[in-house]
């Protein structure tokens, strides 16, 4: 079951959350690269059968929700779920691909998830390899047709002109507008126009040489995720280390060993009335918004889970001046433990060089874990 908080209606609800969350990924992905020739290769894997609700159709509207986005941005997406799905409904009570009572599964599945991406990949591979030899082909007939039969395409090319010739046949990446209910069928076009414009803004900034390609393009000052696989909480620990100036039990936990990869690895108050305060003195960029990334789970453990955010900065007569202050809850009535995000726009713009605190308190409950955060111009 959902939490009373969370929408009435519990198929709109997975809907919506996995849309938001998944497009604003996606949107960051395809345009963390501005000034190359292509975005970058997006691949979403769709792990997910529940049980989160009762409801089927609410369970599937994960799915739903991930191919309208691949399909809206032309990305690539890979469904495990639609792989084993008739086979898991045909009888739920099986444990080789699903548990009824649990997202976690046994090895099996994670195996077919393996095989599932490779196949994928394989696939992928081929179409593309394909697509490719008959636009050269298509390519080689129309040379021969401009010319009276003479294969143009074996002549010598002035230098200077092939690039210019290549550079003509690569078709310009123009990010959609955003796929929301304000996206409306009357003003659809508008908005899509309004992306070229951008794209063209964008593109005119930008030139081929190599040291235009090696400036650092990203929004952000301070990023850091702890993933299991991938981290053990070594870059986490590292930057709150760094930048902590205040710390009353919040500390780092790593419990992958005895409970395997579930356990989210993570910065997290051990006791009631926890706090800490991050300081961080001459940013790198203009700063307006941080994203923190945390975890919701359910349980005695994590009862009226809660945490302060506070965000400051000094002024430069000394005064301190909020920024941002919300509550964030790390409990939800779903029988999982789920990775969820929340941005803090901030009130006023933090220049590039000053300084800027975040003061985190444990206000209720008895724990909560942060996973990771980014202070970012946007």
């Amino acid at each position: 079951s959902l939490p009373e908080h969370d929408a009435v209606d519990a198929v709109i609800n997975v809907m919506e959350r996995v849309q938001k969350s998944a497009q604003t990924f996606l949107r960051a992905a395809l345009t963390s690269k501005p000034c190359r020739t292509a975005p970058p290769l997006v691949l979403y894997v769709d792990d997910y059968l529940g049980p989160l609700q009762p409801s089927i159709l609410g369970e599937m509207s994960y799915n739903t929700a991930i191919t309208q986005l691949s399909k809206w941005y032309d990305t690539m997406a890979v469904s495990y779920a639609d792989v084993v799905r008739d086979i898991v409904y045909k009888d739920t009570g099986g444990r080789l691909f699903f548990r009824e009572w649990d997202v976690h599964y046994g090895h099996w599945a994670h195996q077919t998830i393996a095989w599932t991406v490779g196949f994928a990949a394989i696939e992928l591979t081929s179409r593309f390899c394909d697509d490719e030899y008959q636009k050269r082909f298509d390519r080689k007939s129309q040379n021969k047709n401009d010319v009276g039969g003479v294969d143009i395409a074996n002549l010598v090319t002035p230098k200077g002109q092939e690039q210019h010739q290549s550079s003509q046949l690569v078709h310009p990446f123009v990010l959609p507008p955003p796929l929301t209910r304000d996206l409306l069928l009357k003003n659809a076009t508008a908005e899509f126009e309004a992306a070229k414009e951008q794209y063209r803004l964008n593109d005119a900034k930008c030139n081929t040489s190599d040291e235009q390609l090696s400036i650092d393009h990203s929004p952000c000052a301070i990023t850091v995720m702890s993933s299991p696989g991938l981290d053990t909480g070594g870059s986490l620990n590292k930057m709150m280390s760094k930048y902590t100036t205040n710390n009353k039990n919040w500390a780092i936990e790593n419990n992958i060993k005895n409970g395997g990869w579930k356990n989210k690895i993570g910065w997290v108050a051990n006791n009631p009335n926890a706090t800490f305060t991050l300081a961080f003195t001459d940013l790198s960029k203009d700063i307006k918004a941080m994203t923190i990334f945390y975890l919701k789970s359910y349980g005695e453990k994590w009862k009226n889970s809660r945490a302060r955010f506070t965000i400051s900065t000094t002024t430069n007569d000394n005064r301190e001046k909020i920024l941002s202050k919300e509550d964030v809850w790390g409990v939800h009535n779903i029988t999982a433990s789920t990775t969820e995000s929340i941005k803090f726009l901030l009130s006023d713009t933090v220049a590039s060089g000053g300084t800027m605190k975040v003061k985190v308190d444990l206000i209720s409950g008895n724990t909560f874990k942060i996973l990771g955060m980014m202070i970012c111009r946007y």
